[in-house]
């Protein structure tokens, strides 16, 4: 008798998982409930849950997967093969910000190697242009978002989509998700992503820099700093890239090489820089803000009339089209966003991607502002992209 019923409560759980799933409530690649979860909501043992997942799984309607759960099963004529790309909104789409000029050369990328059926899609994931969603979740746009069927890839590009991620994992979704290495705030999020077992793309900020000052040491450039937004980040990738650089080239490091400032202060730039050239007379100087490259090269030939690269050597993170209407080409370091663009596709392309990590390296494009007479211009556009590649490399780990 206690058998018939722990059967019958099993198969009154499959039969409302079933009619969910008949009825459009639970969608294909939707995430189910966990088997504590539904003991807990249906009043049964964990083992008459489990039997009903059993059940389900035998009819071919979920699949279950190691360290994520189960999952409503995608057939063949349901899949979609759309891949969607968050953005913040589409007006940031058209500025010269240095994550827009990054998302739309990773859409480039994605554009040219997607199949010929394949649509690459872009969702505006913001109501407003000026909102942080991370500080203004009111802000988001949930309509956009619920277009997304469930089952399809996703490719996020930040942790500033942290509050949106939750959503994604309830939906089902194939995430796929680009890490900058400084994410110690969201490590929450990150643990999320990791029992999801999403793909993640890292891009190596911390070699990035490394290798930009060993570069730089190898042009004969012995007083090198580095300036970054953003203090009180001691365990910023770009700091301790900068320490290690320093520690490969043999060179003694002191705190007043690396100098970090706050974006909204006007004018703390230029203090900044003024102070960080009176307190070690550099030859060479390392741009982590991108915003901040113009200014500084003004400043550094107007007021205080240095030469570049004959003083000091410039070299900037990203490769920026902005640079292009000062007197000197700019070199710069930047990662090489279109192949990464290509890689989005090839990942979610691959029906066998979960847990999978990729990590790209960045590259080092020499121009007057290091090596005079250089023959590598700047670019008017941005793209594709137009890169020297000294240092690149993709690695599976």
């Amino acid at each position: 008798m206690d058998l018939k019923k722990a059967k019958g409560k099993s198969l009154k759980i499959a039969e409302v998982i079933r009619a969910e799933i008949s009825s459009g409530k639970i969608r294909p690649g939707n995430r189910l409930k966990s088997v504590r979860e539904l003991a807990c909501g249906f009043s049964v043992s964990i083992k008459a849950a489990q039997r009903a997942f059993d059940t389900l799984e035998a009819e071919g309607l979920i699949e279950r997967k190691a360290g994520s759960g189960a999952f409503v099963k995608e057939t063949a004529n349901r899949k979609n093969n759309t891949i969607y790309f968050l953005v913040p909104h589409a007006a940031h789409m058209m500025l010269e910000h240095e994550t827009s000029i990054a998302i739309r050369r990773m859409l480039y990328g994605a554009f040219n190697a997607a199949l010929p059926s394949q649509l690459v899609q872009m969702i505006p994931v913001s109501k407003s242009n000026d909102a942080n969603i991370n500080k203004k979740p009111e802000t988001i746009d949930w309509a956009a978002l619920e277009c997304i069927p469930a089952g399809a890839s996703v490719f996020i590009s930040s942790a500033w989509y942290s509050k949106i991620i939750p959503f994604l994992v309830e939906r089902g979704v194939r995430g796929i998700y680009l890490a900058t290495q400084f994410e110690q705030a969201y490590q929450e999020m990150y643990k999320t992503i990791q029992e999801t077992r999403w793909p993640i793309i890292k891009i190596d900020r911390f070699t990035a820099i490394q290798n930009a000052v060993s570069h730089l040491y190898s042009l004969g450039r012995r007083r090198i700093a580095a300036i970054k937004s953003y203090p009180n980040q001691p365990d910023h990738p770009f700091r301790k890239g900068f320490i290690a650089g320093y520690e490969h080239c043999g060179m003694p490091f002191k705190d007043e090489f690396f100098r970090e400032f706050t974006p909204s202060q006007p004018g703390n730039e230029e203090e900044m820089i003024l102070a960080l050239w009176k307190s070690n007379k550099f030859d060479a100087l390392i741009i982590c803000a991108p915003g901040i490259v113009r200014d500084t090269f003004q400043f550094l030939t107007n007021k205080q009339k240095l030469r570049i690269p004959d003083d000091v050597a410039l070299l900037a993170f990203r490769d920026m089209p902005n640079y292009m209407s000062l007197p000197i080409s700019i070199s710069v370091f930047d990662f090489p966003w279109v192949e990464i663009g290509a890689e989005i596709v090839n990942v979610a392309n691959d029906e066998n991607s979960m847990q999978r990590e990729i990590r790209f390296q960045s590259t080092i494009t020499d121009r007057d502002s290091t090596l005079k007479r250089s023959s590598i211009e700047t670019i008017s556009a941005f793209l594709p992209e137009h890169q020297v590649n000294r240092t690149f490399s993709m690695e599976m780990v």
